[in-house]
């Protein structure tokens, strides 16, 4: 698949963006492409970032460190689990060829689950993420599916419910008796 760009307009510039932006721009151009395994630093840098912004600790930014490190392993188009292939689709967000988001969708052929998405702190709150999220609900619907499952970090769980996904329930994750709000957005309502 191509490239999409999309022009985003903010009411307020980027700020802290000197090397992505100029300072005084009101329009952005963002450009939506495929991962590819040499962008791996890159977009665990991005992951990190996004998550220290909620505020959380050292101690829980070690403890998340790993599942925050993005391999170029993990890039690869697919990977065969028991009895299962998952295939994974990774979009980067780029502003003048630095990437600034991403997002990635992991099929199989009963399910598609958004398993990462994450907007530098600087990016968010102008369109980026919900850009993301509509190609990769594209790309699952176009291979048959009429459901995303996303199992968000709490702080992301009012930008799923405002593209629509419902939420559905609880998921267990580190440390322990921590939980994250599972979603479930169907697709073609």
């Amino acid at each position: 698949m191509g490239r999409a760009v999309w022009i985003l307009t903010r009411a307020k510039p980027f700020q802290h963006l000197p090397t992505i932006i100029m300072q005084d721009s009101a329009k952005t151009r963002v450009t939506l492409r495929e991962a590819s395994a040499t962008d791996a630093a890159a977009l665990s840098e991005i992951a990190w970032n996004a998550k220290r912004s909620w505020g959380y600790s050292d101690e829980l930014m070690r403890l998340w460190k790993a599942e925050l490190t993005i391999s170029s392993e993990l890039l690869s188009a697919r990977k065969t689990a028991t009895r299962k292939t998952i295939v994974r689709r990774t979009i980067v967000a780029e502003i003048q060829g630095q990437p600034v988001a991403f997002a990635a969708l992991e099929l199989t052929e009963r399910s598609a689950e958004i398993d990462n998405m994450w907007v530098l702190p600087e990016c968010q709150r102008c369109g980026i993420g919900r850009a993301l999220f509509q190609r990769l609900v594209q790309h699952a619907a176009s291979v048959g599916h009429r459901q995303v499952v996303i199992v968000a970090d709490p702080h992301a769980a009012e930008f799923y419910a405002r593209l629509g996904a419902v939420h559905r329930g609880w998921e267990d994750s580190i440390p322990k008796g921590r939980k994250l709000p599972r979603f479930e957005y169907e697709i073609g309502l």
